[in-house]
């Protein structure tokens, strides 16, 4: 209903096929949630449609880039080059490098690197993403330029505005707030 405002960002989980390859790892975290996706997806909406969705999932995007901030799922491995995103979904390394990065797995300050190539322009710039844990409302890593947001206990939200400096401490909220801020 409004597309100018919903991105959609590929992380380690839009992979369908729970396939390897591609940047994509078979999804195993507790059980076997990728292959029972998969199976499930198969028999109650056709193979036709499973491969329509994997093609789908293939052409999200990694990375997202505004005036004064990067978004990826997860902290970059290393600092990616803009033509290597751009052309990233067919690159087993930007994918993985973006999507699966675990916690003290990226070069040092590779977020903050990123921002210096990406907005050369922007000193208040942040580097946003997610994908493992963090206790409270988030964490700051590569020099404190990449903030980590995933609690799954709390389901912090960021609010970036534009034209104004991201303050971590009051422009993320959990969401039991998020009803309030958006009816304001």
């Amino acid at each position: 209903a409004f597309p100018e405002y919903f991105h959609f960002l590929k992380g380690n989980h839009e992979n369908i096929l729970n396939e390897e390859g591609n940047g994509n790892h078979p999804f195993r975290k507790f059980a076997m949630e990728g292959e029972m996706v998969y199976y499930f997806m198969r028999a109650e909406y056709g193979k036709d449609f499973v491969n329509l969705y994997a093609n789908f999932e293939h052409m999200l995007p990694l990375l997202f880039y505004g005036e004064n901030l990067l978004i990826s799922h997860a902290e970059p491995r290393r600092p990616f080059e803009i033509d290597e995103v751009k052309e990233g979904r067919c690159n087993h390394e930007v994918v993985t490098g973006l999507t699966w990065t675990g916690n003290n797995e990226a070069v040092e300050d590779a977020a903050k690197k990123m921002l210096e190539t990406w907005l050369p322009n922007s000193n208040d710039a942040f580097y946003f993403g997610g994908h493992r844990p963090v206790m409270g409302k988030y964490s700051l890593r590569s020099s404190g330029k990449f903030i980590q947001i995933h609690n799954p206990d709390a389901w912090p939200l960021a609010i970036v505005r534009p034209n104004r400096k991201f303050n971590p401490e009051s422009d993320i909220i959990y969401t039991d707030k998020t009803q309030s801020y958006l009816a304001e």
